[in-house]
């Protein structure tokens, strides 16, 4: 089911979490409870011009695990999806292209959507300074069940 969610400053088009289960207002409490130290984490740990795409762990429980993720301008994260983990994500800085699940939306800072597992998703950064997200993941990420689209 497609509804709308209520950013900061954004209207994004999102998907339900029921494969998920924490609920959006839950998961944008915990992206903003990160929001402050994202550019913290890029300064210790920025991207480097040779990449397309860094992501770095920030916070991990027996629950879920935060994410900060620089993708370079002209870059992307490729169509993919997660066999077991939802994922919650929040644009910091930057601006670009979300797909999810076929529909195509511009994002910018404070857009937020929840994306339960198995749904295909991608992004590319169409601006022209590196692009920061804040990801949730549910249950902690491992990386292991990412399918490639």
């Amino acid at each position: 089911m497609h509804r709308h969610v209520v950013a900061i400053a954004v209207l994004l088009s999102a998907v339900g979490c029921s494969s998920m289960g924490t609920s959006k207002d839950m998961w944008q409490t915990r992206l903003d409870y990160f929001l402050p130290t994202a550019e913290d984490h890029v300064g210790k740990a920025p991207i480097g011009a040779e990449e397309e795409v860094k992501s770095v762990e920030i916070h991990r429980d027996p629950t879920y695990s935060i994410n900060v993720v620089q993708v370079n301008p002209g870059k992307e994260v490729k169509l993919h999806c997660h066999a077991d983990h939802g994922e919650a994500i929040r644009i910091v800085r930057g601006s670009g292209m979300m797909i999810v699940d076929g529909r195509a939306s511009a994002v910018g800072p404070g857009s937020y959507f929840v994306i339960p597992a198995g749904q295909d998703h991608g992004f590319k950064n169409s601006g022209s300074g590196v692009c920061i997200a804040i990801t949730g993941y549910e249950p902690p990420f491992d990386g292991q069940d990412r399918i490639e689209r």
